[in-house]
């Protein structure tokens, strides 16, 4: 049983916070610490200097937000927006559509039609994906828990959101939309996106707190047509993977902290492009 209190134990806190107390922390968090691997000029901009404004979300990850508070509530969060409260191109924008969100209650998401058609199918695949059924839609299940907490050997404070928690069951699972759910394309997406670093990240913390292995789910849905689901296991070489890219990110996020220097490993220098192992 995965403790849930708010009691701090081992170096991890438990926050009681709404979301937007959560984003007001100043403390590093997974997203930050893949930016620093990643990019650490951009990482100095946004955490250190902080003079660089994330853009606007994208399509896709506006969908992805409201597909997870979707799936959260089964689909009774969803208000559908009328015509007349949209902007001349479909945006959900504007004083009309302003004043009719003020008559709904906090957390209600607005969709347009075409949007709840997809939010609905995605919830429908859900619903029959045996596995992802049972992830997603128990009744154990806890949402979104927010977390501070000290890593183990280094003297550095960070935030972690995790999607979802069974705590009878030892599982973190972590929802995701993607233009691609097939095993390859997933595949794909872990490597682009650091997928592998953020669970370990989050496994770092709650296998801290817990003091023994849990096992961690992704539950992939596809932002369009046909909308399926599929799920994947964190399995022992991404694990491996993951931890070892999670660790010497917070070294190198200490060692950058002390000399001030926040230059790419490879600034100064050509590097020579080979074509991937796993590239056909």
């Amino acid at each position: 049983m995965i403790d849930l209190g708010y009691e701090e134990t081992n170096g991890t806190k438990r926050m009681d916070c709404s979301s937007e107390e959560y984003r007001s922390l100043e403390l590093l968090n997974q997203s930050s610490l893949k930016v620093l691997l990643r990019e650490p000029e951009l990482f100095h901009k946004q955490n250190i200097l902080k003079t660089w404004r994330e853009r606007e979300p994208t399509k896709s990850l506006s969908f992805g937000v409201e597909s997870e508070l979707v799936v959260r509530s089964r689909g009774k969060c969803v208000v559908r927006c009328p015509d007349d409260v949209l902007t001349s191109n479909g945006q959900r924008r504007g004083k009309k559509f302003d004043e009719f969100r003020s008559e709904h209650s906090p957390g209600s998401v607005f969709v347009t039609d075409d949007d709840w058609c997809g939010h609905r199918s995605v919830l429908k695949n859900i619903e029959e994906h045996d596995v992802a059924r049972e992830l997603l839609l128990g009744d154990s299940g806890v949402w979104s828990t927010k977390w501070r907490y000290t890593p183990e050997f280094w003297d550095v404070e960070l935030k972690a959101e995790v999607d979802l928690l069974l705590p009878d069951r030892d599982i973190v699972v972590d929802y995701k939309t993607s233009k691609a759910v097939d095993e390859r394309s997933f595949i794909g997406s872990v490597e682009t996106f650091g997928y592998d670093f953020q669970a370990a990240a989050y496994l770092h913390l709650l296998e801290q707190r817990e003091g023994r292995r849990l096992q961690f789910f992704w539950v992939v849905a596809k932002n369009s047509p046909p909308y399926s689901t599929e799920v994947y296991e964190f399995g022992d070489d991404y694990r491996s993977r993951g931890h070892d890219k999670f660790e010497r990110a917070i070294d190198e996020y200490l060692r950058r902290l002390e000399n001030d220097d926040w230059k790419s490993e490879t600034h100064g220098r050509t590097v020579v492009a080979q074509p991937p192992n796993w590239k056909d």
